[in-house]
């Protein structure tokens, strides 16, 4: 084919420069090094945001846990009472930690797994507290004879009234309230149910 045929359809042939041309060095030079390393910083400043979204999204599932929990367990103490007419307890205390086998927190358990599959305990915990007094740490906390005023936990003297306590991470949320644990003031609550 002439360029003289071409020419008839409207088209003119661009010559192939060596320098810019398909196979020369300049098409085939890829990106720079510059180039990627903005790419990898953005690439890394969007998945530390996503992290940080995340983590705080788990913080309030296990903040949520928490509450569901305790009223769980305050509703199984409820139809325990409720059924036998007698408290839950063995008697005025302060215990941390739901699933602790010692005495006072031994016979709460073993009368909450008659109206619970499972008992449950908080998401941070790393296991049962070690002693039936009240101790800091991701536990599920009991006054027996205790109450929650809505600011305070008070002792009440009386087996009438109970209260279950833990710990919230997230400070934003709207149940957060800062509640010195009877035990030791300088272990701090922060979510309080209770009668």
């Amino acid at each position: 084919m002439s360029n003289k045929n071409v020419k008839q359809f409207g088209f003119t042939p661009t010559p192939v420069s060596s320098k810019t041309g398909v196979g020369s060095a300049k098409a085939e030079r890829g990106f720079t090094l510059i180039e990627l390393l903005v790419v990898i910083s953005v690439i890394g400043l969007l998945a530390s945001v996503v992290l940080i979204s995340l983590n705080s999204a788990r913080s309030k599932a296990r903040d949520a846990k928490r509450k569901a929990d305790l009223r769980q367990i305050l509703t199984g103490i409820d139809l325990y009472v409720n059924d036998n007419g007698v408290p839950i307890g063995t008697g005025v205390g302060w215990w941390a930690q739901i699933t602790n086998t010692c005495a006072g927190w031994g016979q709460i358990y073993n009368n909450l797994t008659n109206y619970m599959t499972k008992v449950p305990d908080d998401p941070n915990s790393t296991g049962p507290a070690t002693v039936c007094s009240g101790a800091d740490g991701w536990w599920y906390y009991f006054g027996d004879g205790y109450m929650f005023n809505g600011t305070s936990v008070v002792y009440a003297a009386d087996r009438a009234h109970y209260v279950l306590c833990s710990k919230l991470e997230n400070s934003s949320d709207r149940d957060y309230k800062v509640i010195a644990n009877p035990w030791s003031g300088a272990w701090v609550l922060n979510y309080c149910i209770g009668y």
